[in-house]
C-alpha cells in the first residue's frame, strides 16, 4: 500500500521571532514535515528550538558559519530521507562536487530521498551538470519562489515525483512557502497495540442511572442480606460490573502521537477554519483580491496565536509562583527543547548491579548503635482484640467518600462513580463490610505432613 506526505519548504530568514507562527503554519497546511532555511538561531538560543518543538519534532544544528543544512532520517511509518540545503549567493565554487559526495553516501537502492532548500541558483544549471540523473532525482517545475520572480526553492524526490505544487506568498519573508506532496509506499505494520486504549466514556452516562441500573439488577435488601458472605460480595460486584457493561461498554480509540497543545482555544480553532477555508478559495481561484483576504487573516491568525500563548503561559507562572518545582518545570520545557530518547544500551544485568551498589553504598552509611539489655520482664500489659465491633452505615459513607478515587482495571466500576452512588448503594456495601467481620481465625496453623493422619 501507499500513502501520501505533504511537505513544505520555506526561506523564514530567521526563526527567531517567528516561532509561533512556523508552528501555527504548519499545523494550518498539516505538514508531515516542513524544511526550514536561513533559521538564524545561535547556539546559546534553546528557546526558539523549545518553542518549535511543541507540536512538532525540531531537528536543527547550528552552524557558525552560516552555511550547510542539514539531514533528517524517517522511518515509521515510511522509510523516507530528507536533505535540507542552504547555498548562499555567490560563485558555485565546488557546490555540485560538495553535492555529488553527499549523495553519495545515501543507499543506491529505491529507498525514497528527498532533497530540498534554498539553492539561490536556476534549476537548469543542476540539469545540465548531469548530477540529478545521475542519483534519478526528479524535479518537479514551481511558480516562482522568490517576490523577485525567481525560482530559488527547489525540490528534488526519489523515486516518486512532488506532485500537488504550490507557492504560497507570505507577509514575513521575501521568500514564499512551497508545499508538495510525494507518495510513498508504506512499511509493514508493527504491533500497534500500544497505539490503542480501552476505556468506557464515563461522560455519556449520568450517576442516576448508574445507581437505579445497579439496584433493579440487585435482590431486595432482605434477601441479600441472608446470603451468605461470599455470594453477596458476587452479587453487588457482578451487579456493577454489568451496569457499566450496559450503559457504558469498553472501546477501543486510537491513541493520538501528540496531544494538542494545551493553549490552543476555541477561538483559535474557529480562526484556524476560516484561515483554511480562504487557502483553499484562493487556490481555486488565483485571484488577488483572495490572496490579500488570505494574508491578512494569517497575519491575524499567526497574532492571535502570539497573544493567546502569551496569556495562557502568564496565567501558569502566577499560579505556579509559590511553587519553585513547577516553575522551574515550566522553565525548563519553554527554554530546553526535549531530547530525544536514546536508544538505551543496558541490560538487566546492569539494572540489578546498579541497585546492589546502591544498596551497598546505604548500608556504609549506617553507624552501628550499642545494643542496651532489655529486661523480658518488663512488659507493658496490651489489651488483645477479641472481636471487630460492626460498622454503622453513617461511618461506612463517610469513609467511602473519603478515600483517595484511585481506580484500576480491575474494578468493576470507577471508584470516583462508585463514591457518588453510595448513598443509592449504602445498605447493601454495609452488609458486605459487616459480614467481612465475623469470622474465627486461628492463632496457631498445625502442621503435618501429606497424607498423614487429621489427628
Amino acid at each position: 500500500s501507499q500513502t501520501v506526505v505533504v511537505g513544505g519548504l520555506w526561506n523564514c530568514q530567521s526563526a527567531v521571532r517567528k516561532a509561533d507562527f512556523i508552528s501555527a503554519l504548519a499545523s494550518h497546511y498539516s505538514f508531515d514535515f516542513l524544511a526550514l532555511t536561513e533559521t538564524w538561531i545561535p547556539p546559546q538560543n534553546t528557546a526558539t528550538p523549545a518553542a518549535l518543538s511543541s507540536s512538532y519534532t525540531f531537528s536543527h544544528s547550528p552552524r557558525e558559519s552560516g552555511r550547510g543544512g542539514g539531514t533528517v532520517s524517517v522511518t515509521s511509518p515510511i522509510n523516507l530521507f530528507i536533505i535540507v540545503i542552504y547555498r548562499p549567493t555567490g560563485p558555485l565554487g565546488n557546490f555540485l562536487d560538495e553535492m555529488d559526495t553527499l549523495l553519495s553516501v545515501f543507499p543506491s537502492d529505491s529507498t525514497p530521498l528527498t532533497v530540498l532548500g534554498d539553492f539561490n541558483l536556476p534549476s537548469d544549471k543542476l540539469h545540465s551538470s548531469g548530477l540529478l540523473n545521475s542519483f534519478s532525482l526528479s524535479f518537479k517545475s514551481c511558480p516562482p519562489t522568490h517576490k523577485e520572480g525567481n525560482v530559488l526553492d527547489l525540490v528534488f524526490t526519489h523515486p516518486s515525483p512532488a506532485t500537488d505544487m504550490t507557492v504560497t506568498p507570505l507577509h514575513i519573508s521575501d521568500h514564499h512557502l512551497v508545499s508538495f506532496s510525494i507518495t510513498l509506499p508504506v512499511l509493514p505494520k508493527r504491533n500497534s497495540q500500544h497505539l490503542s486504549l480501552i476505556r468506557r466514556n464515563l461522560h455519556s452516562i449520568s450517576p442516576s442511572s448508574v445507581a437505579s441500573c445497579t439496584l433493579s439488577s440487585l435482590p431486595d435488601h432482605e434477601s441479600f442480606s441472608s446470603l451468605p458472605l461470599d455470594s453477596a460480595t458476587d452479587t453487588l460486584l457482578s451487579s456493577l460490573s454489568s451496569t457499566m457493561d450496559l450503559l457504558c461498554p469498553l472501546s477501543t480509540i486510537r491513541r493520538k502521537n501528540s496531544s494538542p497543545a494545551p493553549w490552543l482555544s476555541d477561538v483559535l480553532r474557529n480562526n484556524r477554519r476560516e484561515l483554511r477555508s480562504a487557502a483553499r478559495k484562493w487556490k481555486k481561484s488565483k485571484l488577488n483580491t483572495d490572496l490579500i483576504s488570505y494574508r491578512m487573516l494569517l497575519s491575524k491568525f499567526s497574532l492571535d496565536v502570539t497573544s493567546t500563548k502569551t496569556s495562557f503561559y502568564k496565567e501558569k507562572l502566577e499560579t505556579s509562583a509559590q511553587d519553585p518545582r513547577k516553575l522551574h518545570n515550566i522553565f525548563s520545557s519553554l527554554l530546553n527543547p526535549p531530547a530525544p530518547p536514546s536508544p538505551s544500551s543496558l541490560t538487566a544485568k546492569d539494572f540489578a548491579f546498579f541497585y546492589t551498589e546502591k544498596i551497598e553504598r546505604i548500608c556504609q552509611t549506617f553507624t552501628s548503635l550499642p545494643t542496651s539489655p532489655t529486661s523480658h520482664n518488663q512488659h507493658s500489659a496490651t489489651p488483645s482484640l477479641t472481636q471487630l465491633s460492626t460498622v454503622a452505615a453513617e461511618e461506612v459513607l463517610q469513609i467511602t467518600r473519603s478515600c483517595n478515587p484511585t481506580t484500576c482495571l480491575l474494578d468493576p466500576i470507577p471508584s470516583a462513580m462508585l463514591q457518588t452512588i453510595s448513598p443509592d448503594l449504602l445498605p447493601f456495601i454495609t452488609t458486605v463490610i459487616n459480614g467481612s467481620m465475623d469470622g474465627l481465625v486461628t492463632f496457631q496453623l498445625p502442621l503435618r505432613k501429606p497424607g498423614s493422619s487429621p489427628s
